[in-house]
């Protein structure tokens, strides 16, 4: 199999990997969280569930385009994320929202990065149909920013 770029680019799209599947396995625990009985936001649950469900499958589109491109698929877990998640149970939705739109913002920059990495290259992320535009993920930070806003204005009264 023929590699297409540099194993600097392919150890950044193993990262984008890892943090894909990470930020899903945090949306999936939050998603839990907010369905507990004792907590029971199911709309909350039921969004957090759907973001997860796109991060992981964006990890695999990733993971697929690894594979065309001979490259080897490295993972690796993020310390910071078992602390989120052990704090998932004490933290108020603010602060999960909070913690959501960081991550998205962060994530944002980091394949913007990624995307630079890759021109020049012979490898064309558009062919995998990845849904990674900086419009989609402006328009989903907006959305976690008003549920923010919405969240502290019924805090305040």
């Amino acid at each position: 199999m023929h590699r297409a770029y540099s194993s600097k680019v392919e150890a950044k799209i193993n990262r984008q990997i890892s943090r894909e599947l990470n930020v899903s396995q945090y949306y999936l625990f939050v998603s839990m969280h907010f369905d507990r009985p004792d907590v029971n936001v199911p709309h909350f649950a039921r969004w957090f569930r759907m973001l997860s469900d796109e991060k992981r499958e964006r990890a695999c589109k990733l993971m697929q385009f690894q594979n065309i491109y001979g490259a080897r698929i490295r993972l690796t877990r993020t310390r910071s994320l078992h602390s989120f998640i052990t704090k998932i149970g004490r933290q108020s939705a603010l602060e999960i929202f909070q913690i959501a739109s960081d991550m998205e913002e962060f994530e944002d920059i980091v394949f913007g990065v990624l995307r630079e990495s890759l021109e020049g290259t012979r490898c064309i992320l558009h062919h995998f149909n990845f849904e990674f535009s900086s419009t989609k993920k402006k328009e989903l930070i907006d959305e976690i920013n008003k549920i923010i806003a919405n969240l502290k204005e019924s805090i305040q009264g």
